[in-house]
């Protein structure tokens, strides 16, 4: 049967995108250290494993960079030495500008299922002013590529996220690599190589843009920070929630403290109430390396105490 001319255009179209989705798969570590920090993650339950067998204890850190500049490996190992106990196995569950949609499911999907020897010892949870809210999806696409498992897609899409766009945007981007990933890819691939892209770009994006959850809707709740501790197999005593410095002073939402207080977890949140000076944050944002090392000392103080 011979094919005609749209029909030989649609088969080149799928061809195409097949291809490139194999290629893009293929390179998809390169992209960036981040993405090779995500597709980590399915490793740590067995670091934790090994580290136990050979009867060392493990410290899983939840976060985003901000927990990375702020709670530092070599702090944290450090402690455990002071006190006299084995080298730890230090882990970051941190990825670039996620919160705790993206640390609850990432959680839930490396450990639910998993055999108690795999669970962490310790863990701090880092958190800048409003990471622990239950706000807005940052990412669809990462939170479906990277770091939720098909169990959770059910709340996931009903409960977290708002629009009809960034539903499809999720569903999408679980199957697809070059939708995950379409902000990374789009400039070397699609401005490129295929002529109008950029146009319908700017009218989806604009088209998108109206569809937003009203301001009313929205509000304070911690029910994913909630779910997380749920998750969590480890004693309260084990977990700690770190507040980390940021170039303003701040207090955590009523609604997180109390989801903490519920479930027996300690906040760490004394440093975060006054203001540090401007040289402590060198990029604006991130603690400096100094002031990383001292603000870790004071949180692991609270976590391993001196007995």
């Amino acid at each position: 049967m011979k094919l005609n001319n749209e029909a030989k255009v649609v088969l080149v179209v799928v061809l195409g995108v097949i291809f490139l989705e194999i290629v893009s798969r293929m390179f998809e570590p390169r992209l960036s250290a981040d993405v090779r920090q995500m597709l980590s993650q399915k490793e740590i339950p067995e670091r934790i494993g090994k580290a136990r067998s050979e009867g060392r204890e493990s410290v899983l850190v939840l976060g985003n960079s901000l927990a990375r500049a702020s709670l530092l490996e070599s702090g944290i190992r450090e402690r455990f030495v002071e006190l006299g106990r084995p080298d730890p196995e230090v882990l970051y569950l941190a990825p670039d500008g996620s919160d705790i949609s993206d640390w609850t499911a990432a959680y839930r999907h490396c450990f639910l299922g998993r055999s108690p020897s795999q669970a962490p010892d310790y863990i701090l949870i880092g958190t800048g002013q409003t990471h622990l809210e239950d706000n807005p999806v940052v990412s669809p696409e990462k939170l479906a590529a990277y770091h939720a498992g098909r169990e959770d897609y059910g709340i996931i899409l009903w409960s977290w996220l708002g629009t009809t766009g960034e539903r499809c945007r999720f569903l999408s981007a679980s199957v697809s690599r070059l939708m995950a990933n379409r902000e990374r890819l789009r400039p070397i691939l699609f401005y490129n190589f295929v002529p109008g892209f950029e146009e319908v770009a700017r009218r989806l994006n604009e088209a998108e843009k109206t569809e937003v959850v009203p301001p009313g809707e929205r509000n304070a709740s911690a029910g994913r920070f909630g779910l997380l501790l749920d998750s969590i197999p480890v004693p309260p005593e084990r977990v700690m929630v770190a507040a980390i410095p940021l170039p303003w002073s701040y207090r955590l939402n009523k609604a997180v403290l109390e989801t903490a207080e519920k479930r027996g977890v300690r906040v760490f949140a004394v440093e975060v109430l006054r203001e540090w000076p401007a040289e402590a944050f060198p990029d604006g944002y991130h603690l400096s390396a100094v002031d990383g090392a001292i603000y870790t000392k004071a949180v692991m103080a609270r976590l391993l105490p001196q007995r």
